[in-house]
């Protein structure tokens, strides 16, 4: 009989996820195509099949950006690319050598100790092992753009599957204001049995700094027994409230289902320490009436203080209902959860899902306050939608779901060539990176996190919202709101159903909430293109 996925020590968390679907009232009907408002524009051009497709960004000094994508591209030349792009002409290309499907990942991270900025990829190399490589790009913030080979790293003697890679913030040495991303989490599917069937596959994790990639922490094995061979991905997170970072994986039991799992590292600790407390397994419900799970992500914000109201992950997986595929968003928040595609073309299918977020939400240039969640659909082609960072449910900002390309793409639903990226150190910005079916990768890149809406996202920045203030809390029954003026307010609870609205007008109001039941609420406030959000406790 098939064992379970192996329990650390540490107690199993609960995971509240409700078996209805979440059906946001109206709002899913609401839903409506928004085409694209800018050009296609060309990153690659290549006339090779493609399997995958990753992309990563960070912000520079100056407001300029810079941009990576790795594909793994079919024979006669099958391996990784990668080429690394910024916004004032520099540009990079190199070419690894392996096998077919080496399913690459990128991130771009900052080395404190000499300044430098430096391109980390995973893939599997040609002996199907997984691989970590660094290479330092020279000339980041210049028209001029050098890839110098850093150190590689193999880092299993087995067969492995879906490598992924991200970076933790450290707000101790800031550029700009902004975090560096130099410590590095990579997890990674390693074959265990090959002599049963389905083959053992077991999920790994790794972690160390960029400084020096080839010291590596002890190996931490997240499964024992498993068959997950669905696909895993991981995110990483920190609380400065309680000096803490978060692992986050996903991953599929070919048996089991779904399930997301955690770590915890102390942030004071060496870069290489291992994990505190054991894994903490959770197993995740399917949506009702859908099965799979295929190829789930998962996404974190960087910086998520203990309180900051915002949810800790949100997970993007293709389910199965009997007729068609479905792309879910699921996270704590939110009972058995949200349907992406359930506005889009009756009959169409859904793949390729891929999750993004920036740095959260500390005040200052880091204001992303939207994961958003891209797939590829059968009619329309690459669409992305925002998910509120808070409420974990689709923006009311921006409901909309916005389509990426501008002409229509043929593509076989066995390929993931999308990919979406906002500025991992500051939430600024989102690219969309996507293969077309045949002759390369195209792009858009846009000044919000919201996707392609047209205009003004709704989402505001840090400026002025010191001041709003929202007490007592806990409170038994009525609440004092500072610093709203006018504004229409919303009041969700944690499954993220509608409980109170209105509007307070002058400096100073009273709400009244006695009549809630005891339990954890969000107010969101709205004053024209300004979007604010407050957590509060009713007793």
């Amino acid at each position: 009989m098939h064992n379970q996925p192996k329990q650390f020590s540490g107690k199993l968390k609960t995971l509240f996820l409700a078996c209805g679907t979440l059906l946001m009232g109206t709002q899913v009907q609401a839903q409506v195509p928004v085409f694209p408002t800018t050009t296609d524009l060309s990153y690659a051009s290549f006339t090779q099949q493609i399997y995958t497709l990753n992309a990563d960004m960070l912000e520079l000094p100056g407001g300029n950006q810079i941009k990576a994508v790795a594909w793994d591209p079919y024979p006669p030349n099958s391996g990784v690319d990668i080429k690394v792009t910024n916004n004032i002409g520099g540009s990079a290309s190199l070419h690894i050598p392996s096998f077919v499907e080496c399913v690459p990942d990128v991130v771009i991270a900052h080395d404190p100790t000499n300044g430098r900025y430096v391109l980390s990829v995973v893939y599997l190399n040609s002996s199907q092992f997984v691989t970590f490589d660094t290479y330092f790009i020279l000339g980041a913030n210049t028209g001029s753009i050098t890839l110098q080979p850093f150190k590689s790293v193999v880092l299993t003697s087995k067969r492995g599957y879906f490598p992924h890679i991200d970076m933790l913030p450290d707000f101790t040495a800031p550029i700009s204001g902004l975090p560096t991303m130099h410590k590095f989490v990579i997890t990674y599917g390693q074959l265990d049995d090959p002599t049963v069937s389905p083959f053992v596959i077991n999920i790994y994790e790794v972690h160390g700094d960029i400084s020096n990639p080839g010291a590596l922490s002890p190996v931490t094995p997240i499964t024992s027994g498993g068959h997950c061979g669905s696909g895993a991905d991981v995110a990483v997170s920190f609380d400065p409230v309680t000096n803490l970072q978060h692992i986050y994986l996903v991953y599929g039991d070919a048996f089991l289902g779904l399930f997301q799992a955690e770590l915890r590292m102390n942030a004071a600790a060496s870069p290489i320490a291992p994990p505190i407390g054991g894994t903490v397994i959770n197993p995740v419900p399917n949506p009702p009436g859908t099965t799979g799970a295929l190829l789930p992500r998962i996404e974190a914000m960087a910086y998520n203080p203990t309180g900051s109201g915002m949810v800790p992950w949100v997970i993007g997986g293709i389910f199965f209902d009997g007729t068609t595929h479905q792309i879910y968003e699921i996270n704590p928040a939110i009972g058995g959860g949200f349907n992406c595609t359930a506005a889009m073309v009756p009959g169409s299918d859904n793949y390729a899902v891929a999750v993004c977020a920036g740095a959260g939400r500390p005040g200052g240039a880091v204001c992303n306050r939207n994961y958003n969640i891209g797939w590829y659909n059968t009619q329309l082609g690459y669409v992305t939608q925002a998910i509120d960072a808070f409420s974990g449910m689709i923006s009311t900002s921006a409901p909309n779901y916005y389509i990426a390309n501008s002409t229509a793409i043929g593509m076989a639903v066995t390929k993931v060539p999308i990919a979406i990226s906002s500025c991992s150190n500051s939430g600024n910005f989102m690219f969309t990176a996507w293969w077309d079916g045949g002759t390369g990768v195209w792009y858009k890149l846009k000044p919000t996190v919201t996707g392609y809406k047209p205009g003004a996202t709704g989402i505001g920045e840090a400026t002025g919202e010191s001041a709003l203030k929202l007490y007592p809390n806990p409170t038994a029954g009525g609440l004092t709101l500072e610093g709203a003026d006018k504004a229409a307010y919303r009041i969700v609870n944690i499954s993220g159903s509608l409980v109170a609205e209105g509007r307070v007008s002058g400096s100073t109001a009273s709400l009244d909430v006695a009549a809630l039941v005891p339990g954890i609420y969000y107010i969101t406030l709205a004053d024209g293109g300004r979007i604010q959000r407050l957590e509060f406790v009713k007793k």
